[in-house]
């Protein structure tokens, strides 16, 4: 939660001498604020020991963040070509090059110096010690985690905002929600108050965020699941149906057309409907995420889809594992849980912008966001 105020809130006051806006895109300006938030969170903060005060150690890790981010948004750009094998040499030196800088940047050496480091991540670091996984390895296996983490979470943010920004209705909604939740903890949003602090008991009360937030990943959530087939095996349907799968095969799995934009599941499926989920008795928030290994896949890979009568119901599927998660490995958040968290303090912080605006205009921040990727 800090990390998030520090990035969202550390220069709004400084629109009292500004002539002009400062102006971001909105898909840029999301996924800049949940990624680098996601990382801090996870990976720590510098100490004011090793930086000299508190101050310093706060605008370190804005600085350093954002650097990781730029250089995260290159890879990510790269990835898809990379994954199919057609990147040109340019491209794979360049990969080459960014791989080396997030090892470098996660090494563990630089880890261990930080404060507030997730437990997740020092749980995992311990657990591959003990299995015998080398110092470098580990590393690398660092970046698969922020890349597993963080590389869908911002993208749904915006998708999410994007689609409250063009929809009054679910707007209007999504706002009393949080104005109601933040008024039990003894909180409001107002025009030069206090940041407000949420907490994990707070998101458990946010019914229409929840189906608003599902709502998005239906329409955006999109992954293609591609799987090399280690053993003969047999894959049984909900229907009866049976398929046999020999060794060697290659199998994709695209929920996206099977589930969710199918109108027998979800009728008028293109168009977004912020309260879509909250009647459908679907998978509740916190419960294990209806995916089923098979022993054809390799330890380690990520998850192949087997539906689950949850997910033939309408779930939408919340979240893609990536290479170097294994089996059993818990996550820290589910995707859609976390695209809550962002989503809640991007509500709020535009809450208190457009209210800001309202009343002082020259006041007002000095984010200008685009509505477009």
């Amino acid at each position: 939660m800090k990390n998030l105020q520090n990035l969202m809130l550390h220069n709004l006051g400084s629109a009292a001498n500004q002539k002009t806006w400062t102006e971001d895109g909105l898909f840029n300006y999301c996924y800049n604020i949940v990624f680098r938030a996601g990382y801090l969170a996870l990976y720590g903060n510098a100490t004011s020991e090793t930086e000299g005060d508190k101050e310093k150690a706060i605008n370190k890790d804005r600085a350093e963040s954002d650097v990781l981010f730029k250089e995260f948004r290159k890879y990510d750009q790269l990835f898809p070509n990379l994954a199919y094998n057609v990147l040109p040499p340019s491209g794979r030196r360049e990969a080459s090059r960014l791989l080396n800088f997030f090892q470098t940047f996660l090494s563990l050496e630089k880890i261990g110096s930080k404060n507030n480091i997730s437990g997740w991540i020092s749980d995992l670091i311990s657990a591959r010690r003990e299995e015998g996984m080398s110092e470098s390895m580990i590393e690398r296996y660092m970046f698969v985690l922020l890349w597993a983490s963080q590389g869908n979470t911002g993208p749904s943010s915006f998708w999410l905002l994007l689609y409250l920004m063009k929809d009054p209705v679910a707007l209007k909604a999504l706002r009393k929600e949080a104005d109601k939740v933040l008024k039990e903890s003894g909180q409001e949003v107002r025009p030069g108050g206090p940041p407000v602090d949420l907490t994990y008991e707070m998101l458990m009360k946010t019914p229409v965020l929840d189906s608003a937030v599902e709502e998005t990943l239906r329409l955006v959530a999109a992954p293609l699941l591609t799987r090399s087939v280690l053993q003969d095996m047999t894959l049984n349907m909900a229907n009866g149906r049976q398929f046999f799968i020999r060794k060697g095969d290659r199998m994709a799995v695209f929920p996206y057309i099977a589930v969710h934009i199918d109108p027998e599941i979800h009728p008028d499926p293109h168009t977004f409907k912020y309260d879509r989920f909250l009647t459908q008795k679907t998978v509740t928030r916190g419960s294990p995420v209806p995916l089923v290994l098979s022993e054809a896949v390799s330890r380690g890979s990520p998850v192949p889809l087997v539906l689950s009568e949850a997910v033939s119901r309408g779930s939408p599927v919340p979240l893609v594992l990536f290479e170097g998660v294994t089996r059993g490995s818990p996550m820290p958040l589910v995707l859609s849980e976390a695209v809550t968290l962002a989503a809640l303090l991007l509500l709020v912080l535009f809450e208190a912008v457009t209210r800001d605006l309202a009343s002082e205009p020259r006041r007002a921040g000095i984010i200008v966001l685009e509505l477009g990727a």
